[in-house]
């Protein structure tokens, strides 16, 4: 007996509870019936007055408006909902207004009254069907987004004109079946009525019907989602507008490229550049017409200052008794080292000059190649602007060649630009993505359009043609022809011109074919010096070595 006692006094309590505790559907209420008045103006706005009855409508009542609806295609309607207000028998009641990007929530609680009345107005629900411009067509879910459910409702819509036709429809948002009954009156102006219920929390009533264009104004707003396939659509419109771009911004390159960059067509017979003139029989001497460089040469073929134009050049410097290049004995291999030799340096073109001071200072220190960078590299953007003012000057080019190159890169870089603001600008706000795309497309053909800028002038396409020539001679002529006792000067001669145009491999054997004993040879060749032992077999790997560590050292940082 006293084991029970506590158990029954649970129970007691429990049942207590229950009894004087709100049931959840109390809490939440329920709409007994649903009065909608719903009145379409002239402007294409519609005001929905709603009143909700019930003996037990609830501690708090929810009812959710949504602001956009799809239309298919990305694009789906918007619509604006202004001046709300809930009354009940004509006092305002309290309520809440929720807005969001997609949405307006109130929240009211009836309180103790048994009817309350909603009234909001809605602008965007008439739009134009397309292909129909002297239509209108209305379209508004009147009952919507109700947090409880609803017994019966009924309502009605007044239009402007008889509507030719009236749909009602009812239920899930996303299983909508036909009202249970509606009426419409076609020969007046009449208003059609509906009846539907019950509804499920969240269900909707739904409405649409046409008018003339001349009777309702169309308020739609449309909005169109973003997506990037959206973005860069390809229609007709922006197919056009890019292809249109593309035509255009190539025709000006072209055009740009032909008055800028395309060479002078040469009105001259080819620059003869070098030659190996006879003087005696089967034998010739190698002469260099017109004083024409190594350096100018590789810049006219290639229209650049590279590593190979300006490792001729300390070459050619040796060659021309300016500077001795000495071959050093260092632990774990050799390097070399540039000696300055007394000559007259008048005859030197500016960027020689630069080049000289540089590898053999006057003030007699020596550099090693090993080193070259510290001493060479400081200068060798001014080397190549002055070898470049050099061809300029001489007549080869029409323009700077990297200051063409520079224009060109600039264009190309400024296009770029704009294309890449202009692609994210109609990207995000139109679908025509593609023709800033196009816009990129010119931009970067611009850039690399940049390396055939440089444009040579009539003197220099003669001189290119030449080139052509002259490296078909070095290619294929006799290395045995000689003048006897004097190969390694001649072929020392050579050797600059041949390090740029190629083929210097067979003219470095012919040195080596022209020593005939086993004895040293350090000082062979006035302009290149070697340890003691040194044969001149070894040459082709000095020289492979030497022309490795230059560009190496001097370029490769």
């Amino acid at each position: 007996m006293n084991k029970l006692l506590p158990a029954a006094i649970a129970i007691l309590l429990a049942l207590f509870v229950s009894l004087t505790t709100p049931s959840a559907a109390h809490a939440a209420g329920h709409i007994d019936h649903l009065d909608v008045a719903a009145a379409l103006g002239a402007d294409g706005t519609l005001t929905v007055t709603t009143t909700l009855a019930g003996e037990d409508l609830g501690t708090g009542i929810t009812h959710r408006i949504d602001k956009r609806a799809p239309l298919g295609d990305l694009r789906e309607f918007e619509y604006t909902i202004s001046d709300i207000s809930v009354a009940s028998d004509g006092t305002p009641v309290e309520h809440d207004v929720d807005e969001t990007a997609v949405h307006v929530e109130i929240s009211l609680d009836p309180g103790s009254a048994d009817e309350v009345t909603l009234q909001y107005r809605v602008a965007g629900a008439v739009y134009t069907p397309v292909g129909q411009g002297e239509m209108r067509r209305f379209s508004w879910p009147v009952v919507q987004g109700f947090d409880v459910g609803v017994t019966t409702v009924e309502g009605r819509l007044e239009l402007m004109q008889a509507p030719p036709d009236f749909e009602c429809r009812a239920g899930s948002p996303s299983a909508l079946r036909a009202c249970a009954l509606w009426s419409i009156e076609h020969q007046a102006v009449g208003t059609p009525t509906f009846q539907d219920g019950p509804l499920e929390p969240g269900d909707v009533v739904a409405l649409s019907a046409s008018q003339p264009a001349t009777a309702v104004a169309d308020s739609s707003s449309i909005h169109t989602r973003w997506t990037l396939d959206r973005a860069f659509d390809l229609n007709t419109g922006s197919a056009l507008a890019s292809l249109a771009v593309l035509l255009l911004g190539g025709a000006a390159l072209f055009l740009w490229h032909r008055r800028a960059g395309r060479d002078v067509t040469a009105r001259r017979a080819p620059t003869v550049i070098g030659e190996f003139h006879p003087i005696g029989d089967g034998v010739s001497e190698f002469r260099v017409v017109e004083g024409i460089r190594p350096g100018q040469i590789g810049t006219v073929a290639d229209e650049t200052v590279d590593p190979v134009d300006i490792t001729a050049t300390i070459l050619d410097l040796a060659v021309r008794g300016y500077l001795r290049i000495e071959q050093l004995q260092v632990p774990g291999g050799i390097d070399w080292t540039m000696a300055r030799l007394e000559k007259p340096t008048d005859e030197l073109h500016a960027y020689e000059s630069l080049l000289l001071e540089a590898l053999a200072p006057s003030s007699g220190e020596r550099v090693l190649v090993s080193e070259i960078q510290d001493a060479v590299g400081p200068i060798v953007g001014d080397l190549q602007h002055e070898l470049y003012d050099d061809v300029v000057a001489h007549g080869w080019f029409t323009k700077h060649p990297e200051s063409a190159r520079t224009d060109s890169r600039t264009v190309g870089a400024a296009l770029l630009v704009v294309g890449l603001a202009l692609t994210g600008v109609l990207a995000w706000l139109t679908t025509w993505g593609l023709v800033g795309v196009a816009v990129v497309a010119i931009g970067v053909a611009s850039l690399f359009l940049a390396s055939e800028m440089p444009r040579r002038s009539a003197k220099g396409s003669a001189l290119l043609a030449g080139l052509h020539g002259f490296a078909a001679i070095l290619a294929q002529q006799r290395t045995d022809t000689l003048p006897p006792g004097r190969e390694l000067q001649e072929i020392s001669r050579v050797l600059p011109y041949v390090v740029v145009l190629g083929g210097k491999d067979r003219w470095i054997k012919a040195m080596v074919s022209a020593d005939d004993d086993d004895t040293p040879d350090p000082d062979a060749l006035g302009w290149y010096h070697a340890p003691e032992d040194w044969h001149l077999q070894q040459l082709p790997q000095s020289l492979d070595a030497l022309i490795a560590s230059i560009q190496g050292h001097l370029f490769g940082r």
